[in-house]
């Protein structure tokens, strides 16, 4: 089942990803992948056996799969009559804004489009130019596609810790860590982006125990004074005594 949104504006889900500055949708969510581990350690004993001793949760993983079209995507014309999403509200029958007979009409174009394309490609078209390529064959991908590529990687670059919205659940502290694209037509592009959770934590400084200073008291000037001969013996006699 394909999840459909708009990008960059607001949807049912309010956006794929999400963040205090932007809000950012594919056109469809093919697929997503979401991955969460609990890690035991282990600890070998003295005969070589592996005793887990804790598990630890490891951060969650999420991969999702999503296409971006060129052209800007149109609402279903029922629905912008009606303004009901059919989506929502699955009706007992298939409704389609055109006709079978208009929808084999269109299957025929673009099936002749195809051919003449690829007779197009095969044709030598001023081969003295080594650069040179018809328009038609180096039509590069849309604006739309690429903008949609580079606000992806200015979101992997920035580090920004982002809200992400998924058809099973929300995940916060995701990081963008992975962007890939697949352009096999010059009419969409296949994205394929993978969010990992970071763990954030507050640090405190507290005061240490802190010891006491001596008072310090002045005897004024001391001078050293020779010690007699009475004092030496009482000294020695104490010792003895001992």
């Amino acid at each position: 089942m394909a999840f459909k949104s708009i990008l960059n504006k607001s949807s049912n889900n309010f956006g794929l990803i999400i963040s205090d500055n932007f809000t950012f949708n594919l056109d469809i969510n093919t697929v997503e992948q979401h991955t969460s581990k609990l890690r035991v350690t282990e600890n070998p004993i003295e005969n070589g056996a592996n005793i887990a001793d804790h598990a630890v949760l490891d951060p969650k993983e999420v991969t999702v799969y999503g296409l971006v079209v060129s052209y800007e995507p149109k609402a279903n014309s029922i629905e912008r009559m009606t303004g009901y999403n059919f989506e929502e509200y699955p009706a007992p029958m298939k409704i389609s804004p055109i006709t079978e007979q208009a929808e084999k009409m269109i299957q025929r174009y673009y099936a002749s489009i195809n051919e003449t394309k690829e007779k197009v490609k095969n044709q030598v078209v001023a081969d003295f130019l080594l650069d040179y390529q018809s328009p038609f064959l180096n039509s590069s991908s849309s604006d739309r596609i690429a903008d949609a590529h580079e606000k992806l990687l200015a979101i992997q670059r920035s580090g920004e810790p982002v809200t992400l919205q998924t058809n099973t659940r929300q995940y916060k502290n995701m990081i963008l860590t992975s962007v890939g694209l697949t352009q096999k037509q010059n009419t969409s592009g296949e994205f394929v982006l993978t969010f990992r959770e970071i763990f954030i934590v507050e640090t405190q400084i507290a005061n240490g125990f802190k010891m006491s200073k001596p008072k310090v008291r002045n005897l004024g000037r001391t001078q050293p004074r020779e010690v007699t001969d009475e004092e030496k013996k009482a000294i020695l006699a104490s010792l003895a005594n001992r």
